[in-house]
């Protein structure tokens, strides 16, 4: 675990994934992605991303694992391995929970990642704000749908027939085993379509080891999804070369690396703060693709309905998660308070300075305007501490009524299930009690989280209105700074005092959020 790129200001987090290690490489993480050339080794994320303005803030990071033993076991180690995945970024991303992630990964590291986005978006601990802030994914040669069990047989067969160079296949015997997790692993995350963009460059060459032929084939490789929400690049490499590029001036390269770009750029909007917050619906359509359930509700039996609805009550998952969400809240809106008071002595040190310079005019006090600039600039600089700090609350206030309308939307479809069986001729006495006693319950679990979301909706308003009141901070010094020194003097005369008070009513509103619990519902 790793972090290869670390910009000053990063923007968004680039997550490397790699796949399986077939022949057992000590560096394979860093190979994935490292092209062998003339004039040195060259990872290309590492060395093209600082050389291009677009993607020379993203920082990133590599994720390390024992891919031969983790896919060789079979699905309750790749669970393990991606709750490591989630435990791992969510530690790297302390102090800046709320910024865009992209997923570069290959082959079976896709499989992956698509595991640990599926349990963050169900779980109720510290990494449940992954899945929400993640934005887009690049797949290379991901086996969405499982690789030919040929290739496995031909793989088993070529090796045990040298002597050298052999390499570990137990994870492909485990591949057959695990192949119908890869399709439950592919309607879970079918969920999640709608969310986020998608890129999968796969091959279409044969790899150097002829008889293996293409290890996974476009039908595989793809989504299959709608143009808005895939992009297919094709290249003319095998599984193992697919995501190493010698030269930022190769064709291929620039083909994979524009639409690289675009991810980043589409990030870097994704959560930026509009024109004006717009209010999260009750239930609102996050997944839009596809439509339908993941679990067709006539396939399910009223006990299994009844089961379902049973351990959604019991779950404490929404409540968790919330707290998770206003555990980063509290600590944003403490950086916001310690920046505001750090803010004020130094404006209590202009405002002397600037009632002196008036006095004196700028022919007596030229001495004192280098230093008067100076504290102005350390001031923007603490203006924009605010305003990251009070961006983030606000994604954070969106994030909370995601997760509470999700519930609530949970719970709907819960107990429409319920109805469907109780209106059928299906079904017990007792049965059809317990339906009728759950779905008072998931009425009132709607109830209570459709309250909680209209009372945070202020929260929400209020994070953006901190933020553009900032922004017209910021913006009215830096004009300032602009003027002769003489009209410089005449807008600090007007701001500085506007702007302590202000600060001293941050203070004392951060101070009132810091005294209370954000919400009575966490447990």
């Amino acid at each position: 675990m790793s972090i290869l790129l670390d910009p000053k200001k990063p923007n968004v987090d680039i997550v490397l994934v790699h796949g399986v290690n077939v022949w057992g490489k000590e560096k394979h993480a860093a190979d994935t992605w490292t092209c062998d050339t003339p004039d040195g080794r060259v990872h290309w994320v590492r060395d093209f991303l600082p050389i291009y303005e677009e993607t020379s803030r993203a920082r990133v990071l590599a994720h390390e694992y024992d891919a031969s033993a983790v896919w060789g076991t079979g699905p309750r180690a790749v669970g393990a391995e991606a709750d490591r995945l989630l435990d791992w970024l969510h530690v790297q991303r302390k102090g800046c929970a709320a910024r865009p992630i992209i997923f570069l990964a290959h082959s079976l590291g896709g499989l992956l990642v698509k595991a640990a986005l599926v349990r963050a978006k169900r779980s109720s601990g510290k990494s449940s704000t992954i899945w929400y802030f993640t934005t887009g994914i690049m797949f290379f040669g991901t086996p969405h749908r499982g690789v030919d069990s040929n290739v496995h047989g031909k793989v088993a067969n070529l090796f045990q027939t040298l002597n050298a160079d052999r390499p570990d296949t137990n994870f492909l015997t485990a591949m057959d085993a695990y192949a119908p997790e890869i399709d439950r692993l592919y309607e879970r995350f079918s969920e999640m379509y709608g969310r986020y963009q998608f890129v999968t460059v796969y091959e279409t060459r044969p790899h150097k080891i002829k008889p293996l032929g293409v290890i996974v084939p476009r039908n595989s490789a793809v989504l299959g999804l709608p143009d808005g929400h895939e992009t297919r690049i094709a290249l003319d490499r095998d599984h193992t070369s697919i995501c190493k590029f010698a030269s930022d001036r190769e064709h291929e390269f620039q083909a994979v690396f524009a639409n690289f770009v675009l991810l980043c750029q589409e990030a870097t909007t994704a959560f930026k703060t509009p024109g004006e917050p717009e209010p999260v619906p009750v239930n609102p359509p996050i997944n839009s693709y596809p439509p339908e359930p993941l679990e067709p509700e006539a396939s399910m039996s009223f006990e299994q309905a009844l089961l379902e609805a049973r351990a959604f009550l019991n779950s404490k998952r929404t409540a968790s998660a919330l707290r998770t969400v206003d555990e980063e809240i509290r600590k944003r809106q403490s950086s916001t308070n310690g920046s505001a008071m750090n803010l004020v002595p130094q404006i209590t040190l202009v405002m002397p300075v600037l009632s002196s310079l008036v006095k004196l005019g700028l022919t007596f006090g030229a001495y004192l305007m280098p230093t008067l600039k100076s504290t102005i600039n350390m001031i923007v600089g603490g203006l924009e501490d605010i305003e990251t700090d009070q961006e983030q609350i606000y994604h954070l206030a969106r994030l909370s009524l995601s997760i509470m309308s999700d519930g609530v939307r949970d719970s709907k479809r819960i107990k429409k299930k319920l109805e469907k069986h109780l209106s059928s001729e299906l079904g017990d006495s007792a049965q059809k009690t317990e339906a009728q006693r759950l779905i008072t319950g998931l009425d009132a679990y709607t109830q209570l989280w459709t309250r909680e979301i209209r009372n945070r909706q202020p929260q929400m308003e209020e994070a953006y209105r901190r933020v553009q009141e900032t922004e017209d901070f910021k913006s009215e010094f830096e004009r300032a700074q602009d003027e002769s020194e003489e009209s410089f003097l005449e807008w600090l005369v007007l701001l500085i005092p506007r702007l302590l008070v202000w600060l001293q009513a941050l203070i004392i509103e951060m101070g009132v959020f810091l005294g209370r619990s954000l919400s009575s519902l966490w447990t």
